[in-house]
């Protein structure tokens, strides 16, 4: 069986480690192609450095200028402050203490 990734790139080279095509791929979507703006939904607490969640907060457009720039057309705002969008956390009804999914925006 053949693994093959976007390009049509082997996944495994002959020496049966991944191959530098592959590797290549992993490192673009490690980096992300995510653009300041984009929502990404996951059921993950923290999606680390660059990302907010989406429960309205009011955040400092000094510290996500590009942020503020995308979202003061949809959002509340002054020269200060912009608040971010408000998307509801998704519950499991079995343990409805832990989000099962929550709304993020890209924000550097």
């Amino acid at each position: 069986m053949t693994n093959v990734v976007p390009g049509n790139a082997s996944v495994l080279g002959a020496d049966g480690q991944l191959s530098q095509a592959y590797r290549g791929f992993l490192r673009k979507v490690g980096e992300g192609s995510d653009t300041v703006g984009d929502y990404k939904q996951s059921a993950r607490s923290d999606l680390g450095d660059g990302w907010l969640l989406c429960d309205g907060s009011q955040v400092a457009v000094a510290t996500f200028p590009d942020l503020a720039k995308v979202l003061t057309k949809i959002t509340t705002h002054d020269d200060v402050t912009f608040k971010l969008p408000t998307f509801a956390d998704e519950f499991d009804a079995a343990n409805p203490d832990v989000p099962v999914r929550r709304t993020w925006i890209k924000a550097r």
